[in-house]
């Protein structure tokens, strides 16, 4: 157990906790929330034993094994492959090995030993021989490959050099460590913000399984859904806690609030009677007493009045951009490769006006590198990316930060970009990444890296493109932060991609998803959720059973043989249609009424072209009447060719999806 008992710390003459306490029970599941600077950071280093403080304001059972994963990493040179750093998480198991070979090498070599140091001997050999049996000593190398493999490592990453890591694998190597050595408690500070999806996924599973406490700061919603069975707030120095996961918290905080402001209600009405009867009789001497006692009392209710601490304004809508083409980006064929590494070949896809998609998949995918390709900043090695009509492309990348002027303060930066918004607006958007009121003035120059890029993406936020391509959009943005960002795209006419993890932001807007994995990119329906879905089935629901059939030399199999019950082929044939079915009605209904509609504007256009091939048209010169059949004619032109055009592309979207659903059902 770990108990903070009224734990107070400053910095300077900001007071970041007030006697905070708090109790960590074994095995408790802690989301730790709170705006941005509000001490989460903080709290957790004190909590993980990081951070010293007064001995009387920490308790920590005896023998409690601590954990602790910072929001960074502190670059140092590590040695090794990365199964051997792994590794290290057994070092003690690996020091009870060589305590065992030394007592093995002097029994060996025991004949100048007397009995009773040959007994002690063998007894020291027979414990330190339990111990190692009683340890995971002898499955070490399958658990650390299994964690690994958990968190995004492949088995040719296993023998790379650590050295060559980026800081964000490095991240999950030394998450890896932590879990593997198994501790009572684990801190983790950000440890979404270097996962990708599947990681993330494995991630929760892994928290569920084991028996430890832990506490942990994310940004990711849905994460702590997945995680927590208690919040913790930090709020203007003080800890509330909330029993439940993140929704439960949101629900629970918006209840309190109200019930506190009903409360100060009820006291500002009392109040203002105490004050009242004070002022009218307190000159009174027959009612000098009583006006002495109501003012005990409202001198008490002022000193117990409940604060309420006032949210952040941080609604906002991105500036209405001129429209673009039905058609905004067709990509066909790309291509790419680094250092002669293919990352994706032969990706294709196309988006349209008001589409929101997700670029998901494994760290190393390409999925930076699609978007640097779209935006114009990478060249494909093959392929060809096409901007449809008036589409005005607006790029966020970690690069747009290098790009600011570091001489402009944070109001000029704004006014760079022409938005033609009056300059309490502009103020509006950069409080809600996070800049307050007094920081509009300050000069890039003097901003932090994680600043900079939050300024980058109000730029880009509220320029007048009607393409955003978001790579990393919120990794800087606190929750309350990202939830404004979300509601804004969700209200955007225009166009999106977004590279993210975090399924609530992506879920609020997305309504298809590209996944890039194996070196190529599918396209899902739906949002994230769906798209999780739609691969947990493919794992889960097909139920298959593999077993080897004699085969080549050796015994090896030919092939495999997939088996499955005919109650559970045809149960599982059965969902599966009906979710094909599900999928393709609306699209079906949507082609038979284009293609009523096309039969329609055919007659029109044939019509109006008999009419301009007619003579008698022009007999009576009469110009209006022409120019009226002709725009008329033209309008159906136009319209005829909207609808083919879609009628095309739904066609081919029912046989994608058709396709899709039929190779579930072929798996048998």
């Amino acid at each position: 157990m770990i108990k903070l008992n009224e734990l107070s710390i400053s910095l300077g003459n900001r007071v970041l906790f007030n006697r905070i306490s708090c109790t960590l029970a074994p095995g408790q599941r802690v989301g730790l929330v709170g705006s941005n600077g509000a001490g989460k950071s903080t709290l957790l280093r004190v909590l993980s034993g990081q951070m010293e403080v007064d001995p009387r304001e920490i308790q920590v059972s005896k023998d409690v094994k601590r954990a602790y994963l910072p929001q960074e990493m502190v670059a140092r040179d590590l040695a090794g492959t990365v199964f051997e750093e792994a590794s290290t998480a057994f070092s003690l198991l690996f020091d009870l090995q060589e305590r065992l070979e030394k007592v093995n090498r002097k029994i060996s070599r025991g004949k100048d030993l007397s009995s009773r140091q040959m007994k002690q001997l063998l007894m020291q050999q027979a414990r330190l021989q339990e111990e190692l049996h009683s340890s995971e000593f002898f499955q070490m190398e399958a658990s650390i490959k299994k964690i690994l493999a958990g968190l995004g490592f492949s088995n040719s990453d296993l023998g790379r050099p650590v050295s060559s890591l980026s800081g964000g694998w490095l991240m999950r190597l030394e998450l890896a460590k932590i879990l593997l050595r198994k501790p009572d408690f684990i801190f983790l500070d950000e440890p979404t913000n270097h996962l990708d999806l599947p990681s993330l996924a494995w991630l929760e599973r892994f928290l569920h399984s084991i028996d430890a406490g832990f506490v942990i700061v994310s940004h990711d919603r849905t994460f702590l859904d997945n995680t927590v069975d208690a919040i913790w707030e930090l709020e203007a120095g003080k800890l509330t806690p909330y029993k439940g996961n993140y929704t439960f918290y949101q629900k629970e905080k918006r209840l309190r609030r109200e019930q506190i402001l009903a409360e100060q209600k009820n006291q500002q009405v009392k109040i203002n009677q105490l004050s009242t009867f004070v002022q009218r009789f307190k000159a009174k001497a027959s009612k000098a007493s009583q006006a002495k006692s109501k003012l005990k009392q409202l001198e008490r209710l002022c000193a117990h009045r409940q604060s309420v601490q006032k949210g952040r304004n941080l609604n906002f809508r991105l500036p209405e951009a001129p429209p673009s083409g039905r058609v905004v980006l067709q990509v066909d064929g790309l291509s790419k490769s680094y250092n002669g590494n293919e990352i994706f070949s032969d990706v294709s896809f196309m988006l349209q006006r008001g589409e929101k998609m997700a670029v998901v998949g494994p760290n190393g995918a390409g999925k930076s590198s699609l978007l640097k390709i779209i935006a114009g900043i990478t060249s494909p090695d093959k392929g060809k990316v096409t901007l449809g009509h008036n589409v005005v492309l607006a790029y966020f990348g970690q690069h747009q930060a290098v790009e600011l002027n570091s001489d402009l303060d944070l109001l000029e930066t704004m006014h760079q970009m022409d938005l033609d918004l009056p300059e309490k607006e502009i103020r509006n958007v950069l409080g809600t990444f996070l800049f307050r009121e007094d920081d509009v003035r300050k000069r890039v120059g003097d901003l932090s890296g994680g600043e900079k890029s939050r300024l980058a993406l109000a730029r880009i936020m509220a320029s007048r493109a009607n393409f955003l391509l978001l790579d990393e959009p919120t990794n800087h943005l606190d929750m309350e932060s990202r939830a404004a960002v979300e509601k804004a795209i969700a209200k955007f006419s225009g166009s999106v991609m977004v590279v993210s993890h975090d399924r609530s932001f992506l879920n609020a807007f997305v309504d298809r998803v590209l996944e890039m994995e194996n070196r190529t990119a599918s396209l899902y329906l739906g949002n994230v959720t769906d798209f999780l879905k739609m691969k947990e089935r493919l794992k889960d629901e097909q139920n298959i059973q593999v077993s080897k059939t004699p085969g080549g030399p050796g015994g090896e199999p030919d092939c495999l043989q997939v088996s499955r019950s005919k109650k559970e082929r045809r149960k599982y044939t059965s969902r599966i249609r009906q979710e094909k079915g599900k999928k393709l009605k609306p699209l079906r209904e949507r082609l038979s009424w284009l293609e009523e509609n096309i039969a329609k504007l055919e007659e029109q256009k044939e019509f109006f072209e008999k009419k301009l091939a007619d003579p008698l048209t022009y007999k009576n010169n009469n110009a209006d009447e022409i120019q009226e059949i002709t725009s008329k004619h033209r309008a159906v032109l136009g319209n005829l060719e909207n609808c083919y055009a879609e009628w095309e592309k739904t066609g081919v979207e029912i046989e994608r999806i058709s396709a899709e659903y039929d190779k579930l059902m072929a798996v048998d």
